[in-house]
């Protein structure tokens, strides 16, 4: 055995004895050991991955009013952890924790009244609960209030609160903010207009790994030929990357804009055509995903969508309610790319000549809608064969692809749709 395997398997022995003394202290009733225990599971840290047994441990300290369990709960219903997913439930956890003052369930709050997510979408709301957050301290939080200060949203628009915000997050290290930091002293957003300090911001953020902060000091310093060759070989790379923590594109060009000072638009026209850009770009990963009775079914397109294809299934049920029923469907309907219709047979029909099974009627009616709105390529019916499960005749020249027990049958010849037309990369 290697010194370096040595080391390993005595961490692991520690890791495991922790996990021993967290779970005398759970079943106590110790309600901070029972978050942890549920931590453990969750991760698989000293115990086997147990998803459904971290929410039972989060539920019972939940149950005790531990804030930082219950925002853990709300996070197994928003993610599909140990339960089936659902935002609405989620968004009730979450607030329950944001109400008891814990700073990353005022984040969520704020995000999922942003988003829309298990509540509707309300600006203002969103803004108060990230301002809470912000408050707090949070740097993630401060950093967004900056941003929303900026563009107005859910606020009036003040570039200083902007500026004010942006610094406490950059300060603590954000690495967002300390670009958008220094884009601030490059215009004179907010702050009187330096370019020693917003080299300064660029080189901080550039130190902590920012690739783009490091193409921003090279729009400072080097010529025009030299930015656009490596504005090309920084978007390759972006392609590739996953910047959770830096600046994605979209507001790359906005900074560059104003460092160059090449562009007229306003700040607000640029966020303007960012976010339309940027909805196109969510756009093409949603996939509306229209079902019957059959809950299995569903959930197994669902994973498929989510764990094989990175892709964000969108099910008519799962929204949060307002609107009426097909102002709704229509709504969410819209921000899909591309849509999968379930056949399953659900409704007996009886006449003199025959008995056959069929779809429900809302399947129907709502593939009709895709078809007409995204077009005859960009839908595509999983039928599940039974004896007599029929399929209108009118519905034959859209994609159709039978299955007899499990849609994951099918799995190669969805990837085939999917890459076909584009919603996902010939190279998954």
């Amino acid at each position: 055995m290697s010194k370096k395997e040595g080391q390993n398997n005595k961490k692991s022995a520690v890791i495991k004895k922790d996990f021993d003394w967290y779970l005398t202290a759970a079943e106590q009733g110790d309600a901070q050991a029972q978050c942890l225990v549920g931590i453990r599971y969750n991760k698989g840290r000293g115990v086997k991955e147990n998803k459904e047994e971290a929410l039972k441990w989060y539920k019972r300290s939940a149950k005790q009013g531990f804030p930082k369990a219950i925002c853990l709960v709300g996070i197994c219903y928003g993610k599909g952890w140990g339960v089936k997913e659902n935002k609405r439930t989620a968004f009730k956890w979450y607030m329950k924790a944001a109400e008891q003052g814990l700073v990353n369930a005022q984040y969520l709050v704020g995000i999922c009244y942003s988003k829309g997510e298990g509540v509707k979408q309300n600006k203002e709301e969103s803004f108060k609960w990230i301002m809470k957050a912000a408050e707090q301290g949070d740097a993630k939080a401060q950093c967004l209030a900056g941003i929303r200060y900026s563009k107005g949203e859910g606020t009036e628009k003040n570039e200083k609160e902007a500026f004010n915000w942006l610094l406490k997050a950059a300060k603590q290290g954000d690495v967002r903010a300390q670009c958008l930091v220094g884009s601030c002293y490059g215009k004179g957003e907010g702050v009187k207009k330096n370019k020693e300090e917003a080299l300064k911001w660029y080189k901080k953020a550039a130190e902590q790994g920012s690739n783009e902060a490091q193409y921003l000091l090279d729009l400072c310093y080097g010529n025009e030929k030299e930015n656009k060759e490596k504005d090309c070989k920084l978007l390759k790379k972006s392609e590739k990357q996953d910047f959770t923590t830096a600046l994605n594109d979209f507001d790359l060009r906005i900074i560059a804009a104003i460092i160059q000072e090449t562009s007229k638009q306003t700040i607000s026209e640029l966020w303007n055509e960012i976010n339309k850009e940027d909805a196109a770009t969510k756009r093409k990963t949603k996939v509306f995903v229209i079902h019957g009775h059959n809950e299995a079914k569903l959930r197994e397109l669902k994973e498929i969508l989510k764990e094989q294809f990175k892709l964000e299934p969108v099910v008519l049920s799962e929204q949060p309610l307002g609107n009426t029923l097909i102002g709704k469907f229509e709504e969410y309907a819209k921000q899909c790319s591309y849509a999968f219709a379930i056949f399953t047979p659900d409704d007996k029909i009886s006449n003199k000549k025959q008995e056959y099974f069929q779809a429900r009627p809302n399947v129907i009616f709502e593939l009709g809608w895709l078809y007409s709105y995204l077009g005859k390529d960009k839908v595509c019916i999983l039928k599940q064969e039974s004896e007599n499960n029929s399929i209108f005749s009118d519905l034959k020249g859209i994609e159709y692809l039978p299955f007899k027990e499990n849609i994951s049958e099918k799995l190669n010849e969805i990837k085939k749709a999917l890459k076909s037309k584009k919603i996902i990369k010939k190279s998954l």
